[in-house]
């Protein structure tokens, strides 16, 4: 045993853990030492010493010490967090998320963990120095983007944990912040209706993005990939099947990764009319004319202020598809008509725009209205709790004990 100079061993404790005097400090303390042999051609002896001032600390910190020379032994000393990301973990998300997916995810990492992380043994990386990492990152940002940071990090850990590179995942005991989710704003048909008049007389470029959003119930990204080609004026039908991201610049599949198909009603029709004869320049030529804050993903920022100027609320980009979704029920359409109109898949993100504020609920209640007869007497003085009158006679009622022993028998 290979001891400090500093120490004097008093007695053996257990394999691994011995009891200590500090000569410098004249205090007791608990020394560890493990030691492990390499497999393979070239072995050698792996030694790990510590010390701490108590036997449960002692036997935890020789159970660390031990997984780490598990490590070591196995996979070899050098493994860093930057060779596991780019030899591993970032060709396995290549071929399993999407690409917006990997370049948010890639971006997020490298911005904020990579350069802090890249030299450091990934099995020597621990639960307190990733907590660190999260809270300089996540600093006066939101709720939601912490919880995303946390999840970018993990997911790395978690593919170290399934490949046995490392034991444990050093994200998984940190707290994930609950992120409440609220339903979406919506307009009603006066606010729209206004909202596109204004449109249309003031931003003749932004009523045509707005208005052709609105009716198709497409997402920012499917409006942003429709092309001339994708528009069938014989059959009277819009087909969308692809997305465009704006950060990439990559064409991908839609959300569900289907297709489906929008009728084309009169004022969308007129719309494309008036569109064709401005951009038409081809079957793959985009529908809507350049707009910059569409192209760069900051479409919402002017919509929120012209909203807020008209006095109506202030809704996002995305809520445009909201309000579609909202009207078309409110106007009686079948769930599974708004269903593959809004291509959802399950029938709860349908059901959620029922509860909107957008849905009228004046005199919603009449319908159960009952003639009520009209009392007799004004009078509330009373005591109704243990009898009652009636032509004249006493009633008695019983009380709640004798109800609950005759529940019981």
């Amino acid at each position: 045993m290979r001891k400090p100079r500093n120490l004097e061993i008093i007695e053996k404790v257990e394999p691994g853990i011995w009891k200590a005097r500090d000569k410098n400090l004249n205090q007791f303390l608990y020394f560890i030492q493990v030691s492990k042999r390499t497999k393979g051609s070239k072995k050698q002896r792996l030694t790990r010493q510590a010390t701490t001032d108590g036997v449960i600390r002692a036997r935890a910190k020789k159970a660390a010490l031990l997984t780490e020379l598990n490590q070591e032994c196995i996979h070899g000393p050098k493994i860093t967090f930057g060779d596991f990301l780019t030899s591993e973990y970032l060709p396995y998300i290549n071929v399993k998320k999407r690409p917006s997916s990997v370049i948010r995810e890639r971006s997020a990492i490298s911005a904020h963990f990579l350069p802090k992380l890249k030299d450091r043994p990934i099995f020597h990386i621990n639960q307190r120095e990733c907590e660190d990492l999260i809270n300089e990152a996540a600093k006066n940002k939101s709720s939601q983007t912490r919880k995303h940071l946390i999840i970018h990090l993990s997911n790395v850990f978690k593919l170290a944990v399934r490949q046995r590179v490392i034991v444990n995942n050093p994200c998984d005991l940190i707290e994930r912040p609950v992120v409440e989710t609220c339903d979406p704003k919506v307009l009603n048909q006066q606010q729209m209706q206004a909202l596109l008049d204004y449109l249309g007389e003031h931003y003749p470029i932004m009523f045509y993005h707005v208005s052709v959003s609105f009716f198709t119930l497409a997402r920012a990204g499917e409006v942003r990939a429709l092309t001339w080609g994708d528009i069938d004026f014989q059959e009277n039908q819009i087909d969308i099947s692809k997305t465009l991201d704006p950060k990439s610049g990559l064409q991908l599949f839609t959300k569900n990764k289907k297709s489906r198909k929008v009728w084309i009603n009169p004022p969308l029709h007129q719309i494309l009319m008036e569109l064709r004869e401005e951009t038409y320049a081809g079957p793959t030529s985009p529908v809507l004319p350049y707009w910059r804050e569409f192209a760069s993903g900051e479409q919402g920022k002017p919509l929120k202020i012209i909203c807020r100027s008209l006095g109506l609320p202030e809704i996002r980009y995305h809520d445009l598809r909201a309000t579609g979704i909202t009207l078309m029920l409110c106007k009686g359409e079948a769930l599974p008509v708004v269903m593959k109109t809004a291509g959802h898949k399950r029938l709860s993100s349908t059901q959620v725009y029922l509860r909107l504020s957008g849905v009228e609920t004046t005199g919603s209640t009449d319908s159960i209205a009952l003639k009520i007869r009209q009392p007799e007497s004004k009078s509330f003085s009373t005591n109704l709790s243990q009898e009652t009158k009636s032509n004249d006679k006493i009633i008695r009622l019983p009380d709640r004990h004798t109800v609950k022993k005759e529940i019981n028998e």
